[in-house]
């Protein structure tokens, strides 16, 4: 099997800003795999507030290649297992070489047992980054007709305004996600009524991601539902988080694949938890694989290549550039 990593720049439409950074580009990488005229492409983004990227994938892949060449349909799951176990904390290379091998073993198929959620909504939002009044406005005006619903990145000190004018400007379905923007548990508790009486659908990693405390105390009001990110990374955090939040925001970058996106879900739906499939700043090509689990969420937040300026699609890197 040949085995190349593909270095790419992915730039944003705007400059995206959450609570905690604002940048202009993401830095990324494609892993290809060929065999025998097939090829599965997976990707890993980078961005800048974690610890992994091109340099550390390229010694990862280095490091098993041999292991890889002999993968096949039967061994690569358990492999991928081992790897997960053996290589804490490079759960973005987990995932590039996990959506890599599922796309060459599997391509065009969705993966993992059952179907919970049917019938609960399957568009996915588009998230609005944290931004003047003005270019929030523009943004939601621009994006209003072809957008299912939306995610709002608010902090405590602009949510207010943000639901104000978002209402004001469209009835569609909205979910805020505060990146840890919160410092203030009273703040938290107005901004969640404020959110339920305008229609929102769930309210995102209100606090520190090592402040459960708070988290629990907010979640147990019952006001909506409160979801984790930050705070859950991979399949091992579940036990700690969930009798904090409602709900976990499940991304491959950060949890180390489909296979191990594919076990959290399992154990949250089985405890009648919610949950969104998300992403990071992904490009198509993560978008594509990301959707082969997504009938195992109760939301999306797929979004990544609507966000980007230069997302290439998969049929270019799959079969007409490499």
């Amino acid at each position: 099997m040949q085995i190349k990593l593909i270095p790419y720049i992915l730039r944003f439409k705007y400059p995206f800003r959450i609570a905690h950074t604002n940048r202009e580009s993401t830095d990324n990488c494609y892993l290809v795999l060929e065999k025998d005229g097939r090829k599965g492409v997976g990707e890993a983004v980078f961005p800048p507030y974690q610890k992994e990227n091109f340099f550390s994938l390229s010694l990862f892949i280095s490091k098993y290649s041999k292991e890889i060449q002999n993968l096949n349909e039967n061994n690569f799951i358990s492999f991928l297992d081992e790897l997960f176990i053996q290589n804490p904390g490079q759960t973005y290379a987990l995932a590039a070489l996990d959506t890599a091998l599922s796309d060459f073993f599997y391509p065009n198929q969705s993966l993992g047992d059952g179907d919970w959620n049917e019938n609960l909504i399957k568009e996915t939002s588009y998230t609005i980054g944290i931004s003047s009044p003005k270019d929030f406005e523009s943004k939601i005006i621009e994006s209003e007709n072809h957008i299912d619903y939306f995610k709002l990145k608010v902090d405590q000190s602009n949510y207010e305004w943000k639901i104000k004018v978002f209402k004001k400007l469209t009835n569609k379905s909205f979910g805020l996600d505060a990146n840890q923007g919160f410092q203030s548990i009273e703040e938290a508790v107005k901004c969640a009524e404020m959110a339920q009486k305008n229609g929102a659908m769930y309210l995102e990693q209100v606090f520190k991601k090592d402040d459960l405390e708070n988290h629990r105390k907010l979640s147990h009001m019952k006001i909506l539902p409160i979801l984790a990110d930050e705070s859950f990374q991979t399949v091992q955090d579940l036990d700690k988080v969930f009798s904090c939040f409602d709900g976990m925001n499940v991304k491959l970058m950060k949890c180390g694949g489909l296979n191990q996106a594919i076990k959290a879900f399992q154990r949250i739906n089985s405890e009648g938890k919610l949950s969104v499939l998300g992403c990071m700043s992904d490009s198509a090509i993560g978008m594509v694989n990301a959707r082969k689990i997504a009938h195992l969420a109760t939301w999306l937040d797929l979004d990544g290549d609507k966000l980007n300026l230069n997302s290439p699609s998969a049929d270019f890197l799959k079969f007409d550039n490499i």
